[in-house]
């Protein structure tokens, strides 16, 4: 999943937007069979009034896998395409042997060729199960043998559906020539639990090498793990110019003040709606200043921790969105500190008096004062501010600021300068800008 988080001018982190594969296959005009169901990280379709959900991620991944297997219950449901199933049943047995060979170190000869070949199998049986009407053919049970095959085969009488008998003659077509593969793994197209049916399983030396693969390794499910791999999400962003670098270093000093808190080797499902109403009240009894901004980055982490397929944290707490969770002071050295700084607010009698003629503050500083108040700019605004954003003609700046710039389609203003402003522009000869 792809996270984009936006800041406020004031520094204040907006809402995360999660940006799913399936989100994205929406926005490029796919339309999936399938629904998701952010809350569970998983799939969901309605039937006549009621829904059923199919316990797979949210990627490309997961949603092949839902599809299959919300195609095998409608099977079921109304009797379509009734070799899902078994299709489904061959794919999961030659996967295993598929992960086995992508692990495989050393491979000889006959080793690689059989990989192939399983790859091969594999993308037919696909192909079958998108549409078997048209890659299985109906056969006649009875169809007559040579004595050679009968031999070959070891055959005894089948006891065996007929879907199951038009599925075996089918993958006994698909994998003509593939010799290593028949003779290591498939080995008998009849006698009992012979390929083609629902108790086809791979030969017992088969069995033990799939058991053993290498699987991925499993990622550590400890709130501190988490907390530094949320940073180091956030770093990236940072470095990528995504984010302010200050967004980063708040985030940084928050999170790490949750994760001393609550212990960075707890468990990470742990993490739940009592922990909100614990660190909640934590923080109202701290002396931290900006107290919500601690509270929304760890709610922001998390939202991501849940939006993470390996993590252990499957669903955000029921509270999340509680609005019990505010903070309200009546600290008496803010609201004075409030109050000494609105009484050092400038008047309109203080900036008559720097544009005045016989003011002895440099042109410069009044150009930087007037920028300010006739485009409302910051400091970071004067100092990223380019000669060719100005148009002395039409007397206006038409620029894109530079928190935007990650954006998309990034909002383009367009200010139109007073004449005082333009005046005193002129005067500086463009040697304000960059």
């Amino acid at each position: 999943m792809t996270k984009i988080q936006v800041s406020k001018s004031n520094g204040k982190p907006r809402k995360t937007s999660v940006k799913t594969w399936a989100d994205r296959q929406k926005a490029a005009g796919e339309r999936l069979e399938l629904s998701q169901h952010k809350p569970r990280n998983q799939w969901k379709k309605m039937v006549d009034g009621k829904f059923y959900y199919f316990k797979h991620p949210i990627t490309k991944a997961g949603y092949e896998s839902a599809l299959r297997e919300w195609l095998n219950l409608k099977a079921e449901m109304d009797f379509e395409k009734p070799y899902l199933a078994l299709i489904q049943h061959h794919i999961d047995i030659f996967k295993a042997v598929q992960n086995y060979f992508d692990h495989a170190v050393e491979q000889t000869t006959k080793e690689k060729k059989m990989a192939q070949q399983v790859d091969q199998f594999i993308n037919w049986l696909e192909v079958a199960f998108d549409d078997p009407e048209q890659y299985i053919a109906e056969v006649d049970s009875s169809t007559s043998l040579t004595q050679d095959e009968i031999e070959e085969f070891e055959i005894v009488k089948p006891d065996i559906s007929p879907e199951e008998n038009n599925f075996r003659w089918a993958a006994m077509s698909a994998l003509r020539g593939k010799s290593e593969l028949v003779d290591n793994i498939v080995r008998r197209f009849f006698g009992k639990d012979h390929i083609g049916t629902l108790t086809f399983q791979l030969p017992e030396e088969w069995k033990e090498k799939t058991e053993f693969t290498e699987s991925p390794e499993k990622l550590p499910q400890t709130v501190g793990y988490w907390v530094e791999d949320y940073l180091k999400a956030k770093g990236n962003q940072a470095l990528n110019g995504e984010i302010e670098i200050s967004t980063f270093r708040d985030a940084k000093e928050r999170l790490g003040k949750f994760n001393e808190w609550i212990g960075e080797k707890t468990p990470i499902e742990k993490v739940g709606s009592e922990t909100l109403k614990k660190y909640h009240s934590y923080l109202s009894e701290s002396k931290y200043a900006n107290k919500s901004l601690y509270f929304q980055f760890f709610k922001t982490f998390v939202d991501y921790c849940v939006s993470e397929e390996a993590c252990a944290l499957e669903h955000l707490p029921n509270n999340i969105t509680s609005r019990l969770f505010v903070f309200r002071s009546k600290n008496k050295k803010k609201i004075a500190l409030a109050k000494s700084k609105y009484e050092k607010l400038w008047a309109k009698a203080d900036i008559q008096r720097v544009i005045a003629k016989d003011t002895k503050v440099p042109e410069r500083y009044q150009c930087w004062i007037l920028l300010m108040l006739n485009c409302a700019m910051t400091q970071s605004d004067l100092n990223d501010l380019k000669r060719d954003e100005i148009d002395l003609k039409e007397g206006r700046i038409i620029r894109i600021r530079k928190k935007a710039e990650k954006y998309p389609i990034p909002p383009v203003v367009n200010y139109k300068l007073w004449n005082i402003t333009l005046k005193l522009f002129k005067k500086t000869d463009g040697s304000l800008c960059r």
